[in-house]
């Protein structure tokens, strides 16, 4: 998560670049088509983000927008979304099945095309205690609700909803006090450094092989596992030069 990216400023012009827009309940895809947005995704500070994480330089070519409100909701499962859009259709070894939403053609992919794609998620709207990644809801001593929105999309979804209650039950038995809650916008509150998240996949799996309470709740077997192969995945994609490092490296060696 990386505050102020865009300005105030900024955003607000995008809102009102896609005021106009037709939307249904979820939102809008396909807006690459409008001219705001796609000055918005081509903006340089997006494409180095984009490119950093990808390790190769970066071309944007799907946006859209989710409208997940109190007045806008909708009801989905815990889901990896790996239909891309494509001009048209092709058949290929790993693609498929494909559908058609308004009138793009869609295609399931392979790992190997996943691997190349990155998603960048701007916020238009503040993060409140109404819209944060952590969410509780009062209720009884016997029932509470908890919505709990920080899984990423590319995850496991068994993994993470394993981590996810997992976590809720280690504080319960280890009494662990949870921090204050957030008031206003949380985009505007200095970061904790002791809640920040690896940022790349070697330090993740070491955060998780050091983990007390990973052990415990997965096992020593399987975090042991785990771990390795993260550090194999890390290790097999130094290996190789990409294409980002090709273009900016080559001339001046």
């Amino acid at each position: 998560m990386i505050a102020g990216v865009l300005a105030a400023g900024e955003v607000d012009s995008l809102l009102v670049g896609i005021s106009a827009v037709a939307r249904g309940r979820a939102g809008v895809r396909h807006l690459m088509r409008d001219r705001a947005v796609t000055q918005v995704a081509h903006d340089s500070r997006l494409l180095d983000l984009a490119s950093d994480a990808l390790a190769r330089r970066a071309r944007p070519y799907r946006a859209s927008l989710f409208e997940k409100s109190a007045s806008a909701n909708w009801l989905v499962v815990w889901h990896q979304d790996t239909a891309l859009p494509l001009e048209r259709r092709h058949e290929a070894e790993g693609w498929g099945p494909w559908s058609t939403k308004e009138g793009v053609v869609y295609a399931h992919a392979p790992a190997s095309a996943l691997h190349h794609i990155v998603a960048l998620r701007v916020h238009l709207d503040d993060s409140t205690s109404e819209n944060g990644p952590l969410r509780v809801i009062p209720g009884s001593p016997s029932s509470q609700r908890i919505e709990y929105r920080i899984g990423a999309a590319d995850a496991n979804p068994y993994i993470a909803l394993a981590a996810a209650l997992g976590s809720g039950l280690w504080g319960i038995e280890n009494k662990i006090e949870p921090t204050e809650r957030v008031a206003g916008n949380a985009y505007e509150l200095p970061p904790n450094p002791e809640f920040g998240l690896p940022t790349t996949l070697w330090e993740a799996a070491q955060r998780l092989k050091a983990s007390k309470a990973g052990r415990a709740l997965f096992g020593d077997e399987f975090v042991d596992h785990y771990a390795a192969t993260r550090e194999w995945e890390e290790r097999e994609f130094r290996k190789h030069v990409t294409d980002w490092e090709l273009a900016r490296y080559f001339e001046i060696i």
